[in-house]
């Protein structure tokens, strides 16, 4: 390749977005005949400066985009509201959709890589298609008197997925969506719709572009403009993948650094539990297990549900409980919360329970028996990647539709309903793993596909032919 290119890349500023781009982002700035610009917020400037050796990243701000006070809100009174998360893309969209749509045209790029779930980018594709419609129909002199004069059409696009993609045509079927969306129609969601609608239409009024259906967040079809559509997954675990249009989807594998850098991994209490585990789980037949519990970095803030997970282990035998170890991450909030409780008194804890704030979940899951999640796809790649079965715990978005795949249809795990589960279900599940070894059979099975993809690799030379070819 002697020609020099260009990519912008929109992502979405969420941990289980950005983790599994990061390492395809990596591996397309060892290229040094490329330029990539990358819209996201400061958060991840740390994360660039390590990447940037050949100084062809640059990482740019999107306006007015707060993902902790997002987060933050998600996680309280707003967790129930199904008009705030769309709120919140037309935010994004209002604040950057004339910055962004001058951004593309000066910068000319020769290919746009964008985050599938990034609805402001969808509504950007709209405005920067009528203004350059406008523009080619317009004299010279008529060019200097619009508000935007394109003198490009939009370059080609490649939409990036973390998890499953969905297809109309293909899934998820009436089934699959009622696992994901659970709709109690009520005073509250029928103004909540309201709201979406009024927001979603003020939006397309100010900037003069078609309405759309606000909660059409992925691509069901993709248009002339794609090249094609991406996913950080192996396609055996996409549901139905053999029905995909082999050309315009592809499934590069986990595309998470295997090796990757973990500096908890060189502090207690991990480096005591690393080491004791060292040999774990390549000998299955040892009586020590290490169980990991996570839920993620999103709606996981639920005191009971962890003390629900962390009484299942009492109801374990005197015998089991002392071959287990549980490593229990909490979110910040939970984890004092715990500790407020254990300090006063009011709380006492097996010593084979430790509570930490964070994990290194790569290096804990390299040696795990068995993983309690919430089901988010990067933890369920990596869980497969390492041989690890699981409980799964799903709480929200599309993890109701990964737990059912990689239990009811894979056999990889336990699926538990988070809003009913009880200790004695929490116990169950985990014992059943324990004590049925096909589970960890199944897992280590796909561990051994996991590990003939080189995700990051492979997308990156995807993007690659893409480029050559244009």
């Amino acid at each position: 390749m002697n020609k020099n290119y260009k990519i912008v890349i929109f992502g979405l500023p969420a941990s289980g977005h950005i983790n599994p781009l990061f390492p395809i982002i990596k591996e397309l700035a060892k290229m040094n005949q490329l330029k990539l610009i990358v819209y996201l917020t400061p958060d991840f400037k740390e994360q660039f400066d390590a990447i940037n050796i050949l100084n062809n990243v640059e990482l740019r701000h999107l306006k007015n985009l707060n993902y902790n006070e997002f987060q933050t809100k998600v996680n309280s009174s707003e967790k129930d509201n199904p008009a705030y998360s769309i709120k919140f893309f037309i935010d994004i969209a209002d604040a950057n959709i004339e910055y962004l749509a001058k951004e593309i045209a000066n910068e000319n790029p020769n290919l746009i890589i964008y985050d599938i779930v990034s609805m402001y980018f969808k509504w950007l594709v709209s405005y920067y298609n009528k203004w350059y419609e406008i523009a080619i129909k317009s004299s010279s002199s008529q060019k200097q008197n619009l508000k935007f004069a394109p003198e490009h059409p939009l370059p080609p696009l490649i939409a990036f997925s973390p998890a499953f993609i969905f297809n109309a045509d293909v899934f998820p079927n009436r089934f699959e969506q009622s696992m994901m969306i659970q709709i109690q129609v009520s005073f509250k969601f029928i103004w909540a719709l309201f709201k979406i609608v009024f927001y979603q239409w003020r939006l397309c009024f100010k900037f003069g572009i078609k309405f759309t259906n606000p909660t059409e967040v992925v691509p069901f079809k993709l248009d002339e403009n794609h090249k094609f559509a991406f996913a950080s997954l192996l396609s055996d675990l996409q549901p139905r993948a053999h029905l995909f249009d082999s050309v315009k989807y592809r499934f590069v594998g986990a595309t998470f650094e295997e090796n990757k850098f973990e500096p908890l991994a060189d502090q207690e209490p991990f480096v005591s539990l690393l080491k004791k585990f060292q040999n774990n789980p390549e000998n299955s037949n040892s009586n020590q297990k290490l169980i990991y519990v996570s839920l993620g970095s999103i709606l996981n803030q639920s005191f009971e549900k962890y003390s629900l997970i962390i009484d299942s282990f009492k109801l374990f035998d005197e015998k089991i409980n002392s071959e287990l170890t549980v490593i229990v991450s909490l979110h910040t909030t939970v984890y004092d919360l715990f500790q407020e409780m254990i300090d006063r008194k009011k709380l006492t804890l097996a010593s084979n329970i430790v509570l930490v704030k964070s994990a290194p979940q790569i290096a804990v899951l390299k040696r795990a028996f068995l993983f309690v999640t919430h089901s988010g796809m990067n933890s369920t790649s990596e869980s497969i990647h390492f041989g690890v079965p699981m409980v799964c715990v799903p709480i929200g978005a599309d993890q109701p539709l990964v737990a059912y795949r990689m239990c009811d249809e894979l056999g990889l795990g336990v699926r538990l309903d988070y809003k009913t589960m009880k200790s004695k279900d929490i116990y169950l599940a985990i014992e059943k793993i324990i004590s049925d070894s096909s589970y960890r059979l199944r897992a280590q099975r796909y561990a051994q596909l996991s590990r003939l993809n080189r995700g990051a690799e492979n997308a990156r030379d995807l993007i690659m032919n893409c480029l050559n070819a244009l």
